[in-house]
């Protein structure tokens, strides 16, 4: 009884690990995504004037 708690125990503890990397990797990619937009509209913005 205790060995399939414990393993139950430990499983839903790697999916939860799991699930709050997979998470912050989201959260870091739309962060990083949001930068080089914004870095990518000010670079664009002297080229239509440029042009």
């Amino acid at each position: 009884m205790f060995t399939s708690i414990r393993s139950h125990q430990h499983r839903a503890v790697g999916l939860i690990l799991r699930a709050l990397a997979a998470g912050s990797l989201l959260v870091l990619m739309s962060v990083i995504h949001q930068e080089n937009d914004d870095s990518g509209s000010h670079y664009i913005h002297p080229r239509h004037a440029m042009q």
